[in-house]
């Protein structure tokens, strides 16, 4: 399995095949340039990266859906999510939304787990500290907590969606 968690200013790839697991950061360069302009790079990059790296060249990408109740940059992050589904809307591809109370339920059995319950599945189900493996301590949650969830994003997409 392979999968890439994506935020404003970097981006965590990680692939799973059979006892091998590796996360790679990358940071973006366009960090500090106008928001357009960095949402232009980052769909850009997103659809590059699943157009041309991942081996099925598939035509259905799963994506964590808003956090209607988020705060801070939520503006700013629904911008981005517009650009990024229009770019692969007008390439053809299917895109399913998924409901962060949804990717939680599935990973933990409740719709409003939170982060610490989040690790707490994941290390049960891949045998994975993920905190430990990017040297965070305790009281750090990202990157590990983004990788978590799109981790999760990843397996109910497939386990609920014909990505065929």
């Amino acid at each position: 399995m392979a999968f890439t968690y994506w935020t404003t200013r970097k981006k965590s790839e990680c692939i799973i095949e059979e006892d091998t697991w590796s996360v790679r950061g990358i940071l973006f360069e366009y960090k500090d340039k106008p928001d357009e302009e960095r949402f232009n790079y980052l769909a850009q990059e997103i659809f590059e990266h699943s157009v041309d790296k991942f081996p099925l060249n598939p035509k259905t990408i799963a994506l964590e859906d808003y956090s209607y109740a988020s705060t801070g940059r939520a503006f700013q992050i629904g911008e981005n999510g517009g650009v990024l589904k229009n770019r692969f809307y007008k390439s053809g591809f299917k895109v399913h939304k998924i409901a962060p109370t949804q990717i939680k339920k599935f990973a933990t059995g409740k719709g409003n787990a939170d982060k610490e319950m989040m690790q707490t599945s994941f290390i049960e189900d891949t045998g994975l500290d993920m905190k430990k493996i990017l040297g965070q301590t305790d009281k750090q949650w990202n990157p590990s907590s983004d990788v978590i969830d799109a981790y999760y994003i990843a397996k109910y997409a497939e386990a609920m969606h014909d990505f065929t």
